[in-house]
């Protein structure tokens, strides 16, 4: 599966999750916590992802100048 499919899966099953948690809150104090939760696991989910993103560009810009670099070492 791709990053982006991976990334998107992951998106929307957190939102149908914090949707869901949001409206079981009854009161102020419930829905500030949640909310605090849905941003630190937003947050964590977006590190997670521009990581794998970054390690993707990192393999192909190699796989790109490994010809290059074969050319320049003769």
């Amino acid at each position: 599966m791709s990053a982006w499919m991976e990334w998107i899966g992951k998106a929307t099953r957190a939102q149908a999750d914090a949707s869901r948690r949001m409206l079981e809150c009854t009161n102020v104090a419930q829905l500030a916590e949640v909310q605090s939760e849905i941003l630190s696991n937003a947050t964590s989910n977006l590190i997670e992802s521009n990581a794998a993103f970054l390690e993707i560009a990192q393999q192909t810009s190699k796989k790109a100048l490994s010809p290059l670099e074969i050319q320049r070492a003769r």
